[in-house]
């Protein structure tokens, strides 16, 4: 990330790391604006230093809310360390499975029937799933990454669609 980013910046680029180096290097045209960059995972020792150090985005796939507060923790305690004000990143989380319908059995039918599904997701009515999403948005969470119960069909997506997102607009 540190070698694509300077590339991004700066000409006669030279880097000399334990496992890349390059010297003089250029990249033209350098992007113009400069994408974001998504890190994802949660490893406590290697990756959320990482993400400290490089990322825009820190992304964090499936797990609980108490699971992703306590990576968020950690997290900011790298920041800390790094210099970084945490807020400068935007904190995303990829649900397994959502699965909204008109009761909350219906709705965990749908996602027991899903192949990603493992205990845990967005599940319930539309009232359920919008007390789920604040949540998560409490913890801090503003982009969420969704798969739904029911795909490639699309009514859990419309159903969310109308029942549930014109709560956060």
């Amino acid at each position: 990330m540190e070698i694509a980013r300077r590339l991004w910046t700066a000409d006669g680029v030279t880097y000399e790391g334990r496992h890349y180096a390059i010297r003089d290097a250029y990249l033209q045209p350098k992007p113009d604006p400069l994408p974001p960059i998504m890190i994802g995972g949660g490893g406590e020792q290697l990756t959320l230093k990482v993400v400290a150090r490089q990322a825009d985005w820190w992304n964090l796939a499936g797990g609980t809310r108490e699971d992703y507060e306590r990576k968020l923790a950690v997290l900011r305690g790298y920041c800390g360390e790094a210099g970084r004000d945490p807020d400068t990143i935007r904190k995303t989380w990829s649900c397994e499975v959502v699965a909204v319908a008109p009761t909350e059995a219906e709705a965990r039918a749908r996602a027991e029937a899903s192949p990603f599904y493992s205990g845990r997701g967005l599940i319930g009515t539309p009232r359920q799933v919008t007390e789920q999403l604040r949540g998560w948005i409490d913890t801090g969470v503003t982009h969420f990454q969704l798969r739904f119960a029911d795909f490639p069909e699309t009514a859990g997506i419309e159903r969310f669609m109308a029942d549930v997102l014109p709560q956060f607009a």
